[in-house]
């Protein structure tokens, strides 16, 4: 989590913006999504733990969405550039959850105005 909220805030804040900050955004983006999924419908609900095999497959799964979302943040990068502030703010928020075991802000409403709430100010903050 402070991998990734160390990749949205230098772009967000200091105006910069490289294709690297693009694809990264879009890996974290899409590989976190995938990685909740996975986690969500296919370990949380399994009879037994999931293998070494099973749990490298769910990596792999998980690094190759990455790279699909970097490739579409990349080729989409002047509608990236209008978005990657509002990412900020949600891996920020993520990154804020993170303190304590099972979330901050327990209430789940109130979790979802943290996430809306933080993307919307990251991404008035941010220069475009």
């Amino acid at each position: 989590m402070v991998r990734l909220s160390l990749v949205y805030q230098p772009p967000c804040f200091l105006t910069w913006f490289s294709r690297t900050s693009f694809f990264l955004a879009g890996f974290y983006t899409l590989s976190l999504a995938c990685s909740v999924l996975i986690i969500r419908y296919g370990v949380l609900h399994a009879v037994n733990p999931p293998s070494k095999t099973l749990r490298g497959m769910f990596v792999l799964a998980s690094v190759i969405t990455g790279f699909a979302g970097g490739g579409v943040a990349i080729f989409f990068w002047k509608a990236t550039r209008y978005c990657i502030g509002a990412w900020g703010g949600f891996a920020l928020a993520l990154f804020i959850q993170c303190f304590h075991s099972g979330g901050v802000i327990r209430p789940i409403g109130y979790r979802w105005i943290l996430y809306i709430g933080k993307s919307v100010c990251q991404q008035i903050a941010s220069p475009f």
